[in-house]
C-alpha cells in the first residue's frame, strides 16, 4: 500500500511515495448515511457524479463488473437480477445493511442473488468494478462485510495492491452486517481510475455495494460567449465582453482563455486552448466593434445663410467613419445639386450610417429669398380732415421697411421705418420691404388728402 493517501475523518495520512502518490483514499463512517439522498452526497462530496445505484439492471455507461476466484470468471455489463436486500429472505440486517440509498446493491454473486442465508454459496473471491472511460474520482457504498466472519479484505486501484482494507478504513470502519463504510477514491495530477477490486483474503465472504459513482474522465470543451449590442455585417456596437466556458475533466490547463472587454476593433481575433490528459481543444472568434457614429461635413448649405432665389449655390457634404466604414451617406439633395430653387425657410440634412449600423444625422435651416412680402399701410389712401396716424407692417422675416412722403419709389437708403407716421399735409406715401435673402418687395403706395 505504498503511496495510497488514506484519509480518517479529518486526519490525512500518507503512507510513502510511489507511482500511486496520486491516488488518494477517503474513508466515511456509516454515521455518514442519511435518508436525505442529497445532503448525504454532498457530505460524500460526490455531488453531480454519475450513480449507478443497482436499481436497474442496466449498468451505467462504460461499466462493468467482473467476479472471479471461487466462482468461474464472470463479466457483468447488464446485472443478472436486481438484488433487493428487502425481499432477499435475509431481513434488512439494520435497516440499511446494503444500500446507501435505497433497498438495492449489487453482490459478489455471479446470479445477484442469495438462497440461504448465512452459508457460504459461491461468493466470489475478487469483485472488480472496472469503468473503461476512466475516471478522476470513484465512490462506492461498501456494506456486509464480515458476514460469515471474514475479517479482512484486500483493495486493489488499477491492479495495485493497497493493502488490507479494515485497516486503511481504521476508525472510520464498522465491522459486521451493517454500512461498513463508503469509500471515494481520487486520482490527481492527471492520474486516472480504471478498477478497483476487493478481495476476501481468508474466505468466502457474502459482501454488498451499492451507489458506485463517478466523475468520468472527458476531454476539454471552449466555448465562447459574447455579450454587447449587435449591429450589421457581425459588427456590434458596444463594447463586447468576452468571456470562455471550459469544460473537462480533470480540469484543463487553458491558455488564452481569459475574459475580456473589448473596445473598438476592426478584427481582433482571441483564441482559447484547453489541454488536459484526455485531449485538447481550442477556439477562436473574430470579434468587430464600432461604437462611435459616423461623422458628417456639411460644408454647404451653413446655418442660418441666406441665398438669393436661383442662385448658384449647390449642396456639399461628405460623410467618414474611422472604423467600420461608411454604408450610406444621403443628404436632402444629392452633392452639387442646387438648393435655391424654391423660395423661403429651408431644411437641409444628411443622414450617415456606417457598417457597423450606427446612424448620424446633421441638420441646418437657411433661406432662399424670392420677393419681400409688400408692405401693408394701416391708412387706406383718401381724403381727410386733419391730420391722420398710420403704421406700416411687413410678413417677411427680417424685413426692413424704407419709406418716402414725396412720391418718389424708396431705396435702401430711404428712411427707415421705425414706429408710427403722422401724415399733416397732402402727400403720397410710398414704403419697400428689403430682407435678408430676399429681392426688394413690391412699393406700397398710398395718396392722402388733408383738409
Amino acid at each position: 500500500m505504498k503511496g495510497i493517501r488514506a484519509t480518517f475523518a479529518a486526519m490525512m495520512v500518507v503512507l510513502g511515495a510511489s507511482a500511486y502518490a496520486d491516488i488518494t483514499l477517503t474513508f466515511f463512517p456509516s454515521s455518514t448515511f442519511s435518508t436525505d439522498t442529497a445532503a448525504m452526497n454532498e457530505a460524500l462530496g460526490i455531488s453531480n457524479y454519475t450513480i449507478d445505484d443497482f436499481s436497474s439492471i442496466a449498468l451505467i455507461s462504460g461499466l462493468t463488473i467482473t467476479l472471479s476466484g471461487v466462482v468461474p470468471t464472470t463479466t457483468l455489463t447488464a446485472l443478472p437480477a436486481l438484488f433487493n436486500q428487502n425481499s432477499s429472505g435475509c431481513g434488512t440486517l439494520n435497516g440499511q445493511s446494503f444500500s446507501w440509498t435505497n433497498a438495492y446493491a449489487i453482490t459478489n454473486t455471479t446470479t445477484n442473488s442469495i438462497q440461504n442465508c448465512g452459508v457460504a454459496q459461491g461468493f466470489a473471491q475478487f469483485t472488480t468494478f472496472n469503468y473503461s472511460p476512466g475516471a478522476t474520482s470513484l465512490g462506492i457504498g461498501l456494506a456486509n462485510f464480515q458476514s460469515l466472519d471474514i475479517t479482512k479484505h484486500e483493495l486493489f486501484v488499477n491492479g495495485e495492491d493497497l493493502g488490507v482494507l479494515e485497516t486503511l478504513a481504521g476508525a472510520n470502519w464498522s465491522p459486521g452486517t451493517v454500512l461498513n463504510a463508503y469509500l471515494r477514491i481520487d486520482a490527481t495530477n492527471g492520474a486516472q481510475i480504471n478498477s478497483v477490486t476487493f478481495e476476501n483474503l481468508t474466505g468466502q465472504d457474502f459482501v454488498g455495494f451499492s451507489d458506485f459513482a463517478v466523475q468520468p474522465l472527458a476531454p476539454p470543451t471552449v466555448t465562447p460567449s459574447l455579450v454587447g449590442t449587435p449591429g450589421l455585417s457581425g459588427w456590434y456596437t458596444s463594447t463586447v465582453a468576452l468571456s470562455w466556458t471550459v469544460t473537462g475533466n480533470p480540469a484543463p490547463t487553458t491558455s488564452g482563455c481569459a475574459s475580456a472587454s473589448v473596445p473598438n476593433t476592426k478584427d481582433k481575433k482571441y483564441t482559447c486552448s484547453a489541454t488536459n490528459a484526455v485531449g485538447s481543444a481550442k477556439d477562436s472568434v473574430t470579434i468587430k466593434v464600432d461604437t462611435v457614429k459616423p461623422a458628417i461635413a456639411l460644408s454647404v448649405p451653413t446655418n442660418n445663410a441666406s441665398y438669393g432665389l436661383n442662385q448658384s449655390v449647390t449642396a456639399s457634404y461628405t460623410c467618414s467613419d474611422a472604423t467600420s466604414g461608411v454604408a450610406s451617406c444621403v443628404g436632402t439633395s444629392v452633392n452639387g445639386a442646387l438648393i435655391t430653387s424654391t423660395p423661403g425657410k429651408q431644411t437641409f440634412s444628411v443622414t450617415a450610417i456606417d457598417n457597423a449600423g450606427n446612424t448620424t444625422t446633421k441638420s441646418v435651416t437657411y433661406h432662399v429669398g424670392g420677393a419681400a412680402k409688400t408692405p401693408v399701410l394701416s391708412l387706406a389712401a383718401g381724403t381727410y380732415v386733419g391730420a391722420q396716424t398710420l403704421s406700416i407692417s411687413d410678413a417677411t422675416t427680417g424685413a426692413v421697411i424704407y419709406y418716402t412722403t414725396n412720391g418718389t419709389t424708396p431705396t435702401a437708403s430711404s428712411p427707415v421705418y421705425g414706429g408710427s407716421i403722422t401724415v399733416g399735409v397732402t402727400e403720397t406715401l410710398k414704403a419697400v420691404a428689403i430682407a435678408p435673402g430676399y429681392t426688394r418687395s413690391g412699393v406700397a403706395t398710398a395718396a392722402y388728402t388733408i383738409q
